[in-house]
């Protein structure tokens, strides 16, 4: 979740929030594990996570399913830093 949020940070293909909102997500399921040492609102936080992260990958599907590629020949530079 969390390589995937940062590598489509990397590209020009989605727009910036997409992935900000998806690194929030891994670290919202990441805190899911706290539950296991009783923090109350440990086993919230990861299932609000979990239901934005499906989302996410809802938008991302619709983006691929829809996708044109643009007339703009020039090669999309992937390893801008």
């Amino acid at each position: 979740m969390l390589a995937v949020s940062v590598a489509m940070q990397q590209t020009r293909f989605m727009h910036r929030i997409v992935p900000i909102l998806g690194i929030a997500c891994g670290v919202g399921t990441m805190a899911g594990v706290l539950e296991w040492t009783g923090v109350p609102f440990a086993a919230d936080l990861n299932a609000h996570a979990l239901q934005v992260w499906l989302l996410l990958l809802i938008v991302i599907g619709a983006r691929l399913a829809f996708w044109r590629p643009s007339t703009d020949k020039r090669p999309l530079n992937l390893l801008h830093y």
